[in-house]
């Protein structure tokens, strides 16, 4: 598969934070002609490197590389009466965008629903300056009460409709990119570094939960005990409303490296000095604290962990048409191959 086909069959599943295992399982099936394959009870596939090629003079190393499987979704609260579904959100959803957002219930069987709109007709100038928050909204999906009681339960999640599509430029639009983008690094880099395999230890980990609180990335950590760890995932691409203090580079920039107090700050600068050598196009984002990512649980997992951060460059995160460059998960996929090979 190439990134555009990697990316349409991630995207296209399902999976909030907690249900990740149906996809799991299923990405599990492009990492297995490389890796040994697991999915753990928490929901993390573990993908472990078949082949290696220990060296007699190398240290003991093994370096994990995560990316989160979850997306933003909903989890059902309620249903009206009237038959409308109540919910409350599962992860950092963007409450402007959700009137009129198509949205999937995922319980006995699937249920289709939209997010009711007030007319403007029917609005006051103070009602159309705001967003309504989500625990004013209802979701319409056409069934009485006691139809939606034999499709959806309390507690069933829900996601966002945004199918796959492409763009000009070797761009692509979807849900989920964030972080199904950097799943698809990961897998890439699996089949890359099973061409030729580096003499360290390398495991893939696509965890669970990161939307709401880690669980995935700090049991895994825990769990396979790396020496190394590089968190993959998204950061903001320069795009119309993104301050530029908080732009993070171009579409296009490929490996977005970070710098916190948090990481460590030789794998950042070795990384940097690896994508010049190996002409890998990078941009560096820097913060003072917490990166917001996978690698805040996993650096200080155990004796803790050597860890650093790369993101793909994206525009419109937690939205249903966020969107990436396809080339940029090729050339993050190549740095990850080549460091590898330098532990």
């Amino acid at each position: 598969m190439n990134s555009n086909e990697l990316l349409v069959a991630l995207t296209g599943a399902c999976a909030s934070s907690g249900t990740e295992q149906g996809l799991a399982e299923k990405a599990a099936e492009l990492f297995e002609p490389y890796c040994h394959t697991r999915v753990d009870q928490n929901g993390n596939l573990i993908a472990t490197l078949k082949e290696t090629r220990p060296s007699e003079n190398a240290l003991p190393c093994h370096l994990m590389l995560d990316a989160h499987l979850d997306e933003i979704g909903l989890v059902v609260t309620g249903i009206t009466e009237e038959g409308f579904v109540k919910a409350a959100a599962v992860g950092g959803l963007d409450q402007r965008l959700l009137l009129a957002s198509e949205v999937v219930f995922h319980g006995k069987e699937e249920v289709y629903g939209i997010f009711s709109a007030t007319p403007p007709h029917l609005q006051s100038e103070e009602e159309r300056k705001k967003p309504l928050p989500l625990n004013q909204c209802y979701i319409d999906t056409g069934y009485t009460k006691e139809e939606l009681e034999e499709k959806i339960s309390l507690g069933d999640h829900g996601t966002f409709i945004g199918p796959a599509a492409r763009l000009l430029n070797g761009r692509i639009v979807s849900k989920s990119l964030d972080n199904r983008a950097s799943c698809a690094v990961l897998i890439k880099t699996a089949r890359l570094l099973a061409q030729t395999p580096p003499s360290c230890q390398v495991s893939f980990v696509l965890s669970a939960k990161e939307e709401v609180n880690a669980a995935g990335a700090k049991t895994a950590a825990f769990a396979l005990k790396p020496t190394h760890a590089i968190a993959v995932d998204v950061s903001f691409a320069v795009a119309p409303g993104v301050p530029e203090k908080e732009a993070r580079g171009e579409l296009g920039d490929s490996a977005l490296i970070s710098f916190s107090p948090i990481l460590d700050r030789k794998m950042s600068n070795d990384l940097i000095e690896l994508a010049k050598e190996k002409q890998i196009p990078y941009f560096v984002e820097a913060g003072g604290g917490r990166t917001y990512t996978n690698a805040d649980a996993i650096a200080p997992s155990g004796e803790g962990v050597i860890t650093g951060v790369v993101s793909v460059p994206l525009r419109y995160m937690h939205t249903p048409v966020e969107v990436c460059q396809e080339d940029d998960i090729d050339h993050i996929a190549s740095l990850l191959f080549h460091y590898a090979h330098t532990l």
